[in-house]
């Protein structure tokens, strides 16, 4: 085996809790976490571990539904892409529910391991995959890739700052780029060669200096060199969506049947002061309308019935968002589908052909109900366009879900004030509400005197609010609004909704598990006296029964 490729591994929630309570008075992660998590009858829970509770005491059979089973899109991607440049590449995609056949496909010894990295913000489930990888398999090659990288990279010019990351993380080789399918396949073809690789004409990669002999690295000009590693020269990878779609027949059906992801584009046009991805995603890259229509006809002929777009402006431009909606009513798809979408960019023919096409429910990026704040964040769009747009989406029966931020620069108890009176008066469907987390290669910190602002991540304060008051607003914001549900971003966000839809969970029974599960939430912030937990507990047992007789099997 070349390259064994490795998604996503949860550490458990109890050792998270941990480690960020040591910090909570620093910082506003351990609050930030306490947002998505819950007491369950004497134990912390998030809301799937919650879900999964309340199936198996019905059933008295164990529940594994998690978010995490569907297909992670970086490692179908690379698979994809490597397989097509005639490189042998097996895939573990949840390593939690992988554990047997993580371990036996590490015992091959695979040349390489390549770990992805999207959804992990700290580094102790990383260093943790890592120490087992080389456990396992010692002369396999860790390389480790993805956001995670980059942010390092991105946060830090300074690059003994960044060697130091790179030493407690472990790993072999570090891909610093925002695709890095490339980069992979280079570093793989060279490993393949054992003494005579040479990573020379790789570019994107830090590795380590102990690992190499001059003559492995080759005479090449380098980026620059420390004691303890190497880099390559930076370039950005501009890899073509047409000719590098994930080819679905490459994977079990059981992986993506009935639910998967599917990406049209990449990048984002816009500007927003809190966000670098623009920057890390490089220009912006459509796949051809043919292409689309070529995969959605795989999937749909392999028993595909939900499908999540993860495009970040899946309606921009809005010409071809139409053209994509009108050729899925015209093959007659009748795919469940979800997608980000933006109010600023429809029309009514837009509205009426998402219904048509089979979308179901969106994800809208709203952050704020307060005109100054958007206008602070860049947004470039007015309160009016995201009423209208939720308005016209419910009124056909699409559900909506927003995420707000709470604390960005500028931010008052007035300005939460006006986001919690919009959505008294526009209901979306569900909500998530997430303290500001504030880093340096972001837009707005360039005007860091001009608002105040002081430190980073989740501790930090500026003229008008600190993280701790941002924390109460939010924590206020929870208990007060009632017309929508919280929906929290820790393993049960938006993408879980058609996750557990596509498990004949209804749309209802999702509803009113978010709904019994407030009061156990809400307690977290000292407002258990205003809730009976009690009644919470019996509601969700009743409601597991129910759901469990909807289900013909408790298994993904």
């Amino acid at each position: 085996m070349d390259c064994l490729i490795v998604g996503f591994q949860e550490s458990p929630l109890e050792k998270i809790i941990d480690g960020y309570e040591v910090m909570k008075k620093h910082t506003g992660a351990y609050r930030h976490l306490l947002h998505a998590v819950m007491r369950f009858r004497g134990r912390w829970m998030h809301y799937t571990d919650v879900f999964n509770e309340i199936i198996s005491t019905a059933t008295s059979k164990p529940a594994s539904f998690h978010l995490m089973r569907m297909p992670n899109m970086a490692v179908c991607y690379l698979k994809s892409f490597l397989a097509k440049r005639d490189i042998d590449v097996e895939i573990v995609n949840f390593c939690n529910v992988d554990k047997e056949r993580f371990e036996t496909l590490l015992r091959k010894n695979p040349t390489a391991v390549a770990i992805t990295t999207t959804y992990y913000v700290t580094d102790a489930p990383v260093i943790e995959l890592i120490n087992y990888v080389k456990k396992i398999s010692p002369d396999s090659k860790v390389i480790l890739g993805g956001p995670f990288v980059n942010n390092i990279c991105l946060s830090s010019d300074d690059i003994t700052t960044q060697d130091y990351i790179f030493e407690k993380l472990g790993a072999d080789i570090y891909i610093n780029s925002f695709q890095g399918e490339s980069a992979l396949t280079g570093v793989v073809a060279e490993l393949k060669k054992g003494a005579e690789g040479d990573f020379r004409n790789v570019p994107n990669l830090i590795f380590n200096t102990e690992l190499y002999s001059k003559s492995f690295i080759g005479s090449g000009d380098l980026l620059a060199q420390s004691e303890q590693f190497i880099r390559t020269s930076l370039e950005i990878e501009n890899n073509d969506l047409n000719t590098n779609c994930i080819d679905w027949d490459l994977f079990p059906q059981l992986l993506y049947t009935p639910i998967t992801f599917m990406r049209t584009s990449r990048g984002c046009p816009f500007t927003c002061a809190f966000c670098n991805f623009p920057t890390m995603a490089g220009e912006l890259a459509y796949t051809s309308i043919d292409v689309i229509e070529k995969e959605m006809k795989q999937l749909s002929e392999a028993g595909v019935q939900y499908l999540i777009f993860i495009d970040d402006s899946f309606n921009v431009p809005l010409s071809r968002f139409k053209e994509i909606l009108k050729m899925m009513i015209s093959n007659n798809f009748n795919f469940n589908w979800f997608s980000y979408f933006r109010c600023s960019h429809a029309d009514d023919e837009t509205y009426e052909l998402m219904q048509q096409s089979g979308c179901r429910g969106v994800f809208l990026g709203i952050e704020s109900g307060d005109q100054q704040m958007l206008d602070n964040m860049n947004k470039k769009v007015t309160i009016d366009k995201y009423k209208a747009g939720i308005h016209n989406l419910h009124e056909r029966g699409i559900f909506t879900f927003i995420s707000l931020i709470v604390g960005f620069p500028g931010e008052t108890e007035q300005s939460v004030q006006a986001t919690i009176q919009f959505l008294k008066e526009t209901r979306p469907t569900f909500m998530k509400a997430e303290l500001y987390f504030h880093a340096h290669h972001v837009p707005i910190h360039k005007e860091a005197d001009k608002y105040g602002i002081r430190g980073s991540g989740y501790g930090w304060r500026h003229n008008t609010m600190d993280w701790q008051t941002a924390c109460d607003h939010l924590e206020k914001m929870y208990g007060t609004v009632q017309g929508s549900l919280i929906c929290p971003v820790y393993m049960f966000d938006f993408w879980a909704i058609p996750y557990l839809m596509s498990k004949r969970v209804s749309l209802d029974q999702i509803k009113r598990f978010l709904k019994y599960c407030k009061p156990l939430l809400l307690a977290n912030f000292n407002m258990s006296d205003a809730v009976d937990q009690e009644s919470a507990y019996s509601s969700l047992s009743e409601l597991g029964k129910e759901i469990a007789g909807n289900i013909k099997e408790c298994k993904s």
